[in-house]
């Protein structure tokens, strides 16, 4: 993600789906321990079009990889 972004997003492992939608009042600090680097080998990068940033946009289209991008990837 560094080539990307500066940030990583949260990405949860499936084992921790039930507690994390379980979590109810818990304190934030007690859902730390989840936040644990997801493996590299469980994500791609791929682009995209910018039509993802308009709301209004809502088709399958949008996750298609962006062939213009794609050639300058």
């Amino acid at each position: 993600m560094a080539l990307i972004h500066s940030r990583m997003p949260v990405i949860l492992p499936e084992d921790a789906y039930d507690e994390w939608l379980e979590s109810g009042d818990v304190a934030a600090t007690g859902l730390v321990p989840m936040f644990r680097p997801y493996p590299n080998d469980g994500i791609e990068a791929r682009p995209i079009s910018t039509r993802v940033n308009n709301v209004r946009n809502d088709d399958p289209d949008l996750v298609e990889a962006c062939r213009e991008w794609e050639l300058a990837w």
